[in-house]
Protein backbone atom coordinates (compact mmCIF):
# COMPACT_ATOMS: atom_id res chain seq x y z
CA UNK A 1 0.00 0.00 0.00
CA UNK A 2 1.28 3.48 -0.95
CA UNK A 3 1.45 6.72 0.90
CA UNK A 4 0.16 9.88 -0.98
CA UNK A 5 2.70 12.54 -0.58
CA UNK A 6 1.30 15.62 -0.34
CA UNK A 7 3.01 18.10 -2.46
CA UNK A 8 4.38 21.48 0.19
CA UNK A 9 3.00 24.98 -0.96
CA UNK A 10 5.70 27.41 -2.42
CA UNK A 11 5.52 30.96 -2.72
CA UNK A 12 6.87 32.89 -6.01
CA UNK A 13 7.25 36.13 -7.12
CA UNK A 14 5.58 38.94 -5.05
CA UNK A 15 4.56 37.15 -3.07
CA UNK A 16 7.51 35.63 -2.06
CA UNK A 17 9.51 38.81 -1.94
CA UNK A 18 6.73 40.37 0.58
CA UNK A 19 7.41 37.12 2.76
CA UNK A 20 10.40 37.70 3.10
CA UNK A 21 10.60 41.42 3.33
CA UNK A 22 8.11 40.40 6.83
CA UNK A 23 10.25 37.84 8.19
CA UNK A 24 13.48 40.35 8.22
CA UNK A 25 11.65 43.17 9.73
CA UNK A 26 9.97 40.80 12.28
CA UNK A 27 14.22 39.76 12.68
CA UNK A 28 14.79 43.44 13.36
CA UNK A 29 12.14 44.29 15.60
CA UNK A 30 12.57 40.91 17.87
CA UNK A 31 12.80 41.99 21.36
CA UNK A 32 13.62 40.40 24.27
CA UNK A 33 11.64 39.23 27.56
CA UNK A 34 12.90 39.42 31.15
CA UNK A 35 11.73 36.84 32.99
CA UNK A 36 13.63 37.73 36.12
CA UNK A 37 10.70 38.73 38.45
CA UNK A 38 8.96 35.41 37.44
CA UNK A 39 11.74 33.61 38.29
CA UNK A 40 12.67 35.18 41.58
CA UNK A 41 9.18 34.37 42.36
CA UNK A 42 9.57 31.31 41.34
CA UNK A 43 12.54 30.70 43.14
CA UNK A 44 11.20 31.89 46.71
CA UNK A 45 7.89 29.75 46.16
CA UNK A 46 10.58 26.80 45.79
CA UNK A 47 12.64 27.97 48.94
CA UNK A 48 9.96 27.18 51.25
CA UNK A 49 9.07 23.66 49.72
CA UNK A 50 10.85 20.47 50.31
CA UNK A 51 10.96 20.28 46.95
CA UNK A 52 13.60 23.00 46.91
CA UNK A 53 15.78 21.29 49.81
CA UNK A 54 15.39 17.65 47.63
CA UNK A 55 16.78 19.51 44.23
CA UNK A 56 19.82 21.10 46.12
CA UNK A 57 20.90 18.14 48.04
CA UNK A 58 20.69 16.09 44.40
CA UNK A 59 22.65 19.41 42.64
CA UNK A 60 25.34 18.78 45.65
CA UNK A 61 25.40 14.98 45.42
CA UNK A 62 26.00 14.97 41.18
CA UNK A 63 28.80 17.30 41.68
CA UNK A 64 30.80 15.15 43.66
Amino acid sequence: MAIEFKTIPVLHGEAAARFVEAADEALEKRGTIDFSTQVAKARAILKRSKMYNKLKQHRKNCEM
